[in-house]
């Protein structure tokens, strides 16, 4: 009786020496994701914070070259519908 009391202790150390290696693995793996979670995190806020900057960066670019065109466009018009002009007069002048 004693001899199985004594063998249930050694196990029942065994099993809680086990356990208790177990719980500090997890916790260091707890640990360590959270790291990693922390610092991917971290990653992706100054990403998004770059990609704000960059859209609008580009978006104030895209306005600039419209305003270009459209003034060269409507330049560009006023040459044509000038050199029609011109042209029609001299047809009717002849």
């Amino acid at each position: 009786m004693v001899v199985n009391q004594l063998r249930q202790m050694s196990e029942d150390n065994q099993l809680l020496v086990y356990l208790k290696d177990r719980d500090v693995k997890k916790q260091k793996q707890t640990k360590a994701l959270k790291e990693s979670l922390d610092i991917v995190t971290e990653k992706l806020r100054r990403t998004m914070q770059e990609n704000r900057i960059v859209r609008s960066r580009t978006k104030m670019q895209h306005e600039e070259n419209k305003e270009e065109v459209t003034l060269w466009w409507f330049r560009l018009m006023s040459k044509l519908h000038f050199g029609f002009a011109s042209q029609k007069r001299s047809y009717f002048a002849i």
